[in-house]
């Protein structure tokens, strides 16, 4: 699911318009919102040392 304002210019791209009308601010924000939740993720998948006995694959 994206954000609203990459959402919005996703359908401009996909639309074809060569100007695409965005506000800045808003864009930024949401882009500092996907930065933390990668973060998040590689974080999260870093913590696990639990491997599966039979295959070693992490748990």
């Amino acid at each position: 699911m994206l954000l609203p304002e990459l959402k919005k210019i996703k359908m401009q791209l996909e639309e074809g318009k060569n100007n695409i009308d965005f506000d800045k601010e808003q864009l930024l924000a949401e882009l500092n919102e996907l930065d933390k939740i990668e973060e998040l993720l590689q974080e999260s998948v870093g913590l696990s040392k639990a491997v599966c006995p039979t295959c070693g694959r992490r748990l």
